[in-house]
């Protein structure tokens, strides 16, 4: 049978124009609902996005928060160990700082938990080995806390819900999002350890009083002094460097 043959048949065969139209269709139909499927992702894809960029700003918040905190505990007040105000400051320290860093654009709150619940929004407490995530804070003696651990959370409870673009479309049109960051110091060092690789330690401790130190970063104080750098000694003489005596001062 001729080609010509073949389209005399296919031009003039009701059978074979039914089946190429029903094949028509069924592209149109199957172009729809990938179209709708692809739409569905897109919009699942922005709002997965949108609610890491929440999670993103809250760990912010709390990293910063957890690390102002845990500053405010080793103020120099801490020597005269009452902890008890210092620590009121370290929870005000981190709420306040929660507040200036904003969470999608908004300002979030934090409640600063005087009662020092385990599950709270700022908890104190003791970590012996801050490096070991699985260690499970202490709270048995509040003058050693050495930690600091802050909770920032977006839910409908505390600072509402992160509103999603096209969650509504799934049934959802919030989500809820919490960050946590714990912040430590270390309070076990006691002063220079000689180790086979550093030898004898070249520095003894020192102490200098603040006013001592801020006169001397002001330019002030003499120069009666001279370093010489090829050889390491101190002779009588001007070398342009200010000398501080802190003589006089308790």
């Amino acid at each position: 049978m001729s080609d010509r043959s073949v389209r005399m048949d296919a031009r003039f065969n009701p059978s074979i124009r039914r089946n190429t139209q029903r094949r028509h269709g069924g592209i149109v139909v199957l172009t729809a609902v990938l179209m709708i499927s692809m739409l569905a992702m897109m919009a699942f894809a922005i709002d997965i996005g949108y609610m890491q960029i929440a999670r993103t700003d809250a760990q912010r918040a709390a990293d910063a928060a957890a690390l102002d905190a845990a500053w405010q505990l080793v103020d120099a007040e801490a020597a005269t160990g009452d902890s008890t105000a210092l620590q009121g400051d370290a929870r005000t320290r981190a709420a306040s700082m929660v507040s200036r860093n904003e969470v999608l654009g908004m300002s979030c709150a934090i409640d600063e938990n005087s009662a020092n619940v385990s599950t709270g929004d700022v908890v104190l407490g003791r970590l012996d080995d801050p490096s070991n995530r699985s260690e499970v804070m202490s709270f048995a003696n509040p003058n050693s806390y050495n930690s600091v651990q802050v909770t920032v959370s977006m839910t409908q409870a505390k600072n509402g819900p992160v509103q999603l673009f096209f969650g509504g479309l799934f049934g959802s049109g919030t989500a809820s999002i919490s960050a946590t960051a714990t912040a430590s110091f270390a309070d076990k060092i006691s002063g220079f350890r000689v180790t086979p690789d550093t030898g004898n330690a070249s520095l003894i401790p020192f102490v200098v009083h603040v006013d001592d130190w801020a006169d001397l970063m002001a330019g002030n104080g003499d120069d009666d002094y001279s370093y010489d750098a090829l050889d390491g000694s101190i002779n009588n003489g001007s070398d342009g460097v200010r000398e501080s005596k802190g003589v006089g001062r308790r």
